[in-house]
């Protein structure tokens, strides 16, 4: 059994074999009209983006600035509806 773990660079040692843990991607998003943002795990419950002053709504604005981990649809101006490909890359 291997319980050797490599928090520092998400992996773990078995039998000098290195398994990639992955890691849980989130987004830093921006609300454009107020400046507020935060960073948000994916998949996204769009319910939680009343964190920054948004209601969720598909057809509202949002700024992506920031990413970590494999999920990526670019950095930019989406809707709220664009995020949906984020989380179906995530729950794919």
């Amino acid at each position: 059994m291997c319980f050797s773990v490599m928090k520092a660079i998400a992996g773990i040692s078995c039998n000098r074999k290195w398994l990639v843990v992955n890691m849980a991607s989130k987004v830093l998003i921006k609300n454009p009209k107020n400046g507020r943002q935060a960073w948000f795990s994916l998949p996204l419950y769009f319910g939680k983006l009343s964190v920054i002053g948004l209601s969720g709504s598909y057809d509202e604005q949002i700024e992506i600035v920031d990413y970590e981990g494999d999920s990526f649809i670019g950095y930019g101006v989406f809707t709220v509806a664009d995020l949906e490909q984020l989380n179906r890359q995530v729950e794919g």
